[in-house]
């Protein structure tokens, strides 16, 4: 077992867009690989938790954010990426109805 440091995506490690909807919009802060590196360093891992309710809104796939995923722990150096798919709010065009829920996954709730 392994300490790790938590941290979130958006406006963290990467710039703050409303939307990343495809893995071309990923813009890394330049700072991030360093700090990852010295995390390290300090014996930690790095690991990202995010909201991701634009999985439930249909505006990006899972398949979407996992090639995000891939960009970001690759070119960083994190060790790993849990994300919540699910949102509350209903009522978008194209929003994938499983998904629409009050889960214990969502960011502050404590399920990631």
């Amino acid at each position: 077992m392994k300490p790790a440091i938590f941290l979130d995506r958006d406006g963290v490690i990467t710039i703050e867009n409303f939307r990343i909807t495809h893995p071309s919009e990923i813009k890394i802060m330049s700072f991030v690989p360093s700090c990852i590196r010295d995390i390290h360093k300090l014996g930690y891992l790095a690991i990202v938790v995010t909201n991701q309710g634009g999985i439930d809104r249909g505006l990006f796939t899972v398949g979407d954010l996992e090639r995000s995923n891939d960009i970001l722990k690759k070119e960083t150096g994190i060790d790993d990426i849990f994300y919540c798919p699910h949102h509350p709010d209903c009522g978008f065009p194209g929003e994938v109805k499983e998904l629409k829920m009050i889960c214990s996954c969502r960011k502050p709730k404590p399920g990631l």
